[in-house]
């Protein structure tokens, strides 16, 4: 019995461990991405209890600092679980030492 509840606070963890799937194209790097996400999950999570299971991305608009920098992109990111969806205005802002404001609003 006490294998069974092992398991199954293993395979739970696991899947917050696995994150959402994403789908869509973003300006964000890696690290960028992560912290975005870092940002929805809190708010998400404050709102329905419950993580996002998925997460599309959509680029509305970007103006181009350097060519493997951003200065300010504008993305749609619509993030579904537990049967809800909420949709988040993105602003991504180059603050121009190479790092990145993120202003995050929902969508009404």
């Amino acid at each position: 019995m006490k294998k069974a509840g092992l398991t199954l606070a293993l395979l739970l963890t696991g899947c917050g461990i696995l994150g959402p799937s994403y789908s869509g194209e973003t300006t964000a790097g890696a690290l960028l991405k992560s912290d975005t996400e870092r940002n929805i999950n809190i708010f998400f999570r404050a709102i329905h209890q419950c993580s996002p299971e998925k997460i599309h991305t959509q680029i509305n608009s970007a103006k181009p600092a350097t060519q493997n920098s951003v200065e300010q992109a504008q993305e749609t990111w619509t993030v579904t679980g537990c049967g809800k969806t909420e949709v988040f205005n993105i602003q991504y802002v180059g603050d121009g030492v190479g790092g990145t404001y993120i202003r995050m609003s929902k969508k009404n």
